[in-house]
C-alpha cells in the first residue's frame, strides 16, 4: 500500500483572529503567529476535505466533514460524505461510530491508539515543538492567505500518510 495523501482545508474560527491582525498591518502571517493563535483559542471548528490515494483504488477517495477541537484534549472528527462517521477523543477515551457499529477505546491501555490520538490533536494545540517531533513543517503565507504542509518524520505514520495540508 502506498502512502496516502491527506488534505485538510481548515476554515472558520481558526483563522479569524490571526488574519484580522495581520491584514490590518498589511503583513504576512508567520507560522509562529498561526500557532500562537491556535494555542490561545478557546476552540476550533473547521471544515475538511480529505483525499486518500491508494494503489488498490483506481481513483482517489474523497471524504468531507468537520473537525472540532476544545482545549486541552477534546477532539471530534465527523464526516458527512461519502458516509457518516464519528470519532471523538476526550482525555484517555476514544469513541468511534460508523455504519458498521460503534466502539470505545481506553487510550491509556493502548499505546498505538494513544499515538494516533495525539497526532490528531497536536496541531490544534499550537505546540510547535511537539509538531516538529512528528512532522516536517512547510509554511508559506501571502497576506492573509497561508498554507501549512505537515510531512511525517517517522514510522509508522510515514507508512500510511504522505502529508497533511492546511490552508
Amino acid at each position: 500500500m502506498s502512502p496516502r495523501r491527506l488534505w485538510l482545508v481548515a476554515a472558520g474560527v481558526l483563522a479569524l483572529g490571526a488574519f484580522a491582525a495581520h491584514a490590518a498591518r498589511g503583513a504576512d502571517m508567520t507560522l509562529d503567529d498561526l500557532l500562537s493563535h491556535m494555542a490561545t483559542t478557546h476552540g476550533v471548528v473547521a471544515e475538511f476535505r480529505e483525499i486518500k490515494t491508494l494503489k488498490l483504488l483506481d481513483a482517489p477517495l474523497e471524504t468531507r466533514g468537520t473537525v472540532y477541537f476544545e482545549p486541552p484534549d477534546r477532539f471530534a472528527r465527523i464526516t458527512r460524505e461519502p458516509a457518516e462517521t464519528r470519532l471523538v477523543l476526550e482525555g484517555d477515551h476514544m469513541h468511534f461510530q460508523d455504519a458498521a457499529g460503534a466502539g470505545d477505546v481506553d487510550l491509556s491501555e493502548n499505546p498505538v491508539a494513544r499515538s494516533f490520538a495525539e497526532n490528531l490533536i497536536v496541531l490544534w494545540k499550537g505546540d510547535r515543538a511537539a509538531l516538529e517531533k512528528i512532522y516536517s513543517l512547510d509554511f508559506h503565507a501571502d497576506g492573509s492567505h497561508w498554507k501549512l504542509v505537515l510531512t511525517p518524520r517517522h514510522s509508522p505514520l510515514d507508512q500510511f500518510l504522505r502529508s497533511i495540508t492546511l490552508q
